[in-house]
């Protein structure tokens, strides 16, 4: 059996008077798809249904059910419908009673809104019904002469009531039971995703809902009824009002998707962002490191990677680092070669490439292709930044710009008015050259004035070129020979910086200024201006190192130390004119018997700071020497003789092995003594007692004797 909701679609909204964009408005869904609905060719959800069904004042099987004719009936008077005897006129005879016609649709009778409709209470009237449903369309039956006739019919009025509450009841429930269920959220037509150019096709959603197609593009059918469209290069994706998604690629996992309200297609994998806040993802597995996101508002696609912003402005990314560290993003831009953010203030932050967007202010929408970028302000103004000034016509030639996407060197924009514009690469027809024309450009013949007196300033980190401005000059451009690493960003203000890292010291270069106009119908670019720069490193003298000290450490070397020199990473060590010692504390410690130490010995030292990195701006200090003396750590030695008469002494020794006879000289031993034992080995390792024996020294010798010579 045909479907039949279309008909009844179109018999209702007819009755009632309405346009089929009146409908689309209540429903919340794009006219195109309303009149899809009309025409048989999509099917309404079920909530759109009941939606519908609860508007019009039936019940949603009378809409599906094919078996069931809708049929509007006149509405009777109140003394015709309530069963009070006594008004009650004789009934006429059946020959005489008129059938209610059934609604034809083309017809239109003037009703009361819906929404002033008032229920009758039916335990004090017969029913009185507006709109019933029925098997089939039937005629109005005459009302019966005799009162038998009557009684009959209200039993009957009766036992049809009860089975329509019955079956009220069941609608109710069942309705009910499919509400409750998780169910697509319709999705509108918004400001999200109306403009997408891919490689070789754009893809533009009017404001009317109907899909625009240009260039080489086969689906546009599947397509069609999207609320918002995206593409990267030869990848494109569709959002539809049920919250599902279709895309080039038939990718079943993307068609699976449900609840959906943004989509992002990447070069080599798909992107959605659901009504919870979580985003699917399908493709790069390293682009698709989604699942833990939470609490996203946005979702962007790019060349193996994607980008989510959070509702506090926060960024969070899945295969590249770029706009991690953001806070305050609004909306993200994506290119081929590059992306930008635009944050909440206005301003535009690019990544991957220098374009100098700093002068952009009240930014909504952005485009980047692969050497420019283009900026739609909150009035419609655009502003470009071109790397070769292609499209710097734009900024004169746009007006009232909406909405704004680029691919490769094409740029097109959607101004309020729906109408399309384009610049750049128009290979595959995306835009009519005829409409937007690249504007007549009238020769120049004067130039701009030459830059003057350029300048010079060196930091440890930069150098700083300075010139005096030239009249009328929209910016200037930098170049230095032998090339750097990186080229100097074109500049707007009269100076630029060079990191001290991409230059050489001792170097000689040639830096060139250029004035370039702002209005490029007007001045030729101006004479360059070259000048001859010698690059000297900055450098900053370390300083000297101080307070040096020495110490005998417990291991028994000769320990030296100094101040730490802030920035030094090594240090060279003298002693006594020798070889250089290079080390990299702030001490050294030296051996006491590998460098011939004696207690008490005086030394030259020498210490120097150096950097520790050779292209480091600091050079290294001036040499700081001092005289330091080693001298071993003493000990008391308490001497005492065995002849109790002979007393005792004191001595001062550092640690280490002496024979008695070199520690206790003669003059040292009471007069007329000598040591028992001269050879004994005495070992110092701290405080020591001795007890030391002595005797009385033999008269007959010559004099020669240990003891003193007063005997």
């Amino acid at each position: 059996m045909a479907n039949r909701l279309p008909e009844k679609l179109v018999q209702l909204r007819k009755h009632y008077g309405y346009s089929q964009g009146d409908i689309a408005e209540k429903v919340n869904v794009p006219v195109t798809e309303y009149i899809k609905w009309e025409n048989g060719s999509t099917i309404p959800l079920i909530g759109q249904i009941s939606y519908l069904a609860k508007f019009y004042g039936i019940q949603p099987d009378a809409l599906v059910d094919n078996t069931k004719t809708i049929v509007f009936r006149q509405i009777q008077s109140v003394a015709e419908t309530v069963d009070i005897p006594f008004l009650n006129e004789p009934v006429p005879d059946k020959e005489q009673t008129e059938p209610t016609e059934i609604f034809q649709p083309d017809e239109k009778e003037d009703t009361a809104p819906l929404e002033e409709t008032r229920v009758i209470d039916t335990q004090q009237f017969a029913p009185t019904v507006a709109n019933v449903i029925v098997d089939e369309p039937t005629k109005e039956n005459d009302i019966p002469n005799e009162p038998e006739e009557q009684e009959d019919k209200k039993k009957i009025t009766m036992g049809i009531l009860a089975g329509a509450a019955a079956l009220i009841v069941l609608i109710g429930a069942l309705i009910l039971f499919l509400n409750n269920k998780p169910k697509n959220t319709p999705v509108s037509l918004s400001g999200t995703n109306r403009l997408a150019v891919g490689d070789t096709y754009l893809l533009y959603i009017d404001k009317n809902g109907a899909l625009q197609t240009k260039g080489s593009f086969a689906q546009t059918e599947k397509f069609s009824g999207s609320v918002q469209v995206s593409a990267y290069g030869s990848h494109a994706m569709g959002l539809r009002t049920d919250g599902t998604a279709v895309d080039t690629r038939n990718d079943s996992t993307v068609t699976s998707w449900d609840r959906l309200i943004m989509i992002a297609a990447g070069k080599d994998h798909s992107a959605a962002l659901k009504k919870d806040g979580t985003v699917v993802c399908s493709g790069n597995t390293k682009a698709c490191d989604v699942s833990s996101w939470k609490n996203i508002k946005a979702v962007y696609a790019g060349n193996g990677y994607t980008i989510g912003i959070k509702e506090d402005g926060t960024v969070v990314t899945s295969g590249t680092d770029y706009a991690a560290n953001e806070t305050s993003a609004d909306k993200a831009v994506i290119g081929n070669n590059a992306m930008a953010v635009i944050r909440k203030d206005g301003t535009v932050a690019v990544y991957g490439a220098s374009y100098d967007t700093s002068y952009w202010k009240n930014i909504e929408e952005a485009a980047i292709g692969n050497s420019f970028i283009v900026g739609v302000g909150s009035n419609g103004e655009t502003f470009v930044a071109d790397s070769d000034e292609t499209r710097a016509f734009i900024t004169d030639s746009w007006a009232d710009i909406r909405y704004i996407a680029a691919n490769g060197e094409t740029v097109i924009a959607a101004d309020r008015a729906g109408n399309l514009h384009g610049a750049g690469d128009n290979t595959y027809g995306l835009y009519n050259e005829a409409e937007n024309p690249t504007p007549e450009i009238t020769a120049p013949t004067e130039a701009l004035p030459q830059v003057t007196d350029i300048t010079f300033a060196e930091t440890t980190a930069n150098v700083t070129v300075r010139w005096n401005p030239s009249a009328n000059a929209e910016y200037y451009s930098v170049s230095v020979e032998p090339e750097l690493a990186s080229p100097i960003p074109n500049t707007r203000s009269t100076s630029v910086s060079i990191p001290a890292s991409a230059l050489q010291s001792g170097q000689i270069y040639k830096v060139t200024v250029t004035a370039f106009p702002a209005d490029a119908n007007a001045w030729l670019p101006s004479e360059p201006v070259t000048v001859e720069y010698t690059y000297n490193a900055k450098t900053i003298q370390l300083d000297t190192p101080a307070n040096i000290t020495c110490r005998v450490a417990e291991n028994g070397m000769w320990h030296i130390s100094w101040d730490a020199v802030k920035n030094a990473g090594i240090y060279v060590f003298v002693l006594d004119g020798g070889e250089d010692a290079i080390i990299s504390d702030n001490f050294i410690d030296l051996p006491v018997e590998e460098y011939n130490l004696i207690d008490n010995s005086t030394h030259n030292i020498s210490v120097t700071a150096l950097p520790a990195d050779e292209a480091s701006p600091y050079t290294g200090s001036e040499p700081a020497k001092v005289q330091l003396t080693f001298q071993l750590k003493h000990y008391t030695v308490t001497v005492s003789f065995n002849d109790p008469g002979n007393g005792s002494l004191e001595l001062s020794l550092p640690a280490g092995s002496y024979v008695l006879k070199d520690l206790i000289k003669g003059e040292l031993l009471p007069d007329g003594y000598v040591l028992s034992d001269p050879e004994k080995n005495v070992t110092i390792k701290g405080d020591t007692y001795l007890d030391v024996s002595v005797e009385p020294a033999d008269p007959e010798q010559d004099g020669d004797l240990e003891g003193g010579g007063n005997g």
